[in-house]
């Protein structure tokens, strides 16, 4: 754990002015669950979860193809769509506001989980995807590209919700977690090795 996911937490906490937090959490374990139980189906060892202020990243060991980070990648949002679904059904039997919530944060934090940027899911997948057929390189810009999209309109549509006098801070905050993000990277400077196919 770092300095920037006391950060995170504590941000969280302020803003936090529904009550959500808790269900954040239930919701963020269930994705990072998921993740869990991909690797370990392939056969990856997790030696280690780092907790920063771009949130959890588990640490593992053991080769894992492409096909391999697509499917755990992936495991994550599928895992919190699953939570979602069952939280939706079991709260309109059981007529718990509770339920519904968590249906609502786990299905949104799959959704954004899976927007082809890093270090979201989505961008896991699209640089698998894209390197299993035009190699690493094509992925690296293909995957910038994306990413540098994704953040522009962010941070675009968050000013502009700003400037017209609503509440753009969520949009503003989306943009600046991948970019707080790259900026870690960019201190380790390591190179991935690569993997294969």
């Amino acid at each position: 754990m770092d300095g920037g996911f006391l950060i995170l937490i504590a941000a969280a906490i302020f803003f936090d002015a529904g009550g959500l937090f808790c269900i954040a959490i239930v919701a963020a374990l269930a994705h990072e669950l998921g993740h869990y139980l991909a690797l370990r189906s392939r056969g990856c060892r997790i030696v280690g979860l780092r907790l920063g202020l771009t949130g959890f990243s588990m640490e593992y060991s053991g080769p894992l193809s492409y096909r391999g980070e697509i499917f755990a990648a992936a495991a994550g949002p599928a895992a919190g769509l699953a939570l979602a679904a069952a939280a939706a059904v079991a709260g309109g039997w059981l007529w718990l506001r509770a339920l519904h919530e968590l249906a609502a944060v786990s299905a949104l934090l799959s959704v954004f989980n899976l927007l082809p940027a890093r270090p979201l899911d989505g961008g896991k997948i699209l640089y698998a995807l894209v390197a299993l057929r035009f190699g690493e390189r094509a992925a690296a810009r293909v995957l910038c590209v994306s990413s540098c999209a994704i953040i522009l309109t962010a941070l675009t549509a968050g000013v502009g919700i700003a400037v017209r006098g609503g509440n753009g801070v969520t949009l503003l905050a989306a943009a600046a977690w991948p970019v707080a993000y790259f900026a870690a990277q960019l201190r380790r400077s390591a190179g991935a090795p690569a993997r294969p196919a």
